[in-house]
């Protein structure tokens, strides 16, 4: 488990605290680990228009000959995905049901 150190806006409590810098995190692993082998799928669960470029890096970049694959929510509120231009990227669709099934309840509070 990464955690970054939470930012709190001038406005808060009555908007909400944001943490920074988990979306960057989570490219430079993704590509990192594409390019040192270290797997064969790799499958990115956010809708995180941030992460597409890695996504689409690793995706496209022939020497890692890496398949890409991601996650999404399906509910009223949430129907987005991140895609690559020009390639199908499978997408495992999760509802509510699926979501309570893998939920991680752990507080990971310090």
């Amino acid at each position: 488990m990464i955690t970054r150190p939470l930012r709190y806006p001038a406005a808060w409590p009555a908007e909400k605290e944001r943490e920074k810098g988990i979306d960057v995190l989570i490219a430079v692993d993704f590509v990192t680990m594409a390019r040192d082998d270290r797997y064969e799928i790799g499958i990115l669960a956010s809708a995180d228009t941030d992460l597409a470029p890695a996504l689409e890096y690793v995706a496209k970049h022939k020497s890692m000959s890496k398949r890409v694959e991601v996650v999404a929510w399906r509910s009223q509120s949430a129907r987005g995905r991140l895609s690559v231009s020009g390639l199908n990227v499978w997408c495992h669709w999760l509802d509510r049901t699926a979501h309570d099934a893998v939920a991680d309840l752990t507080d990971y509070g310090l």
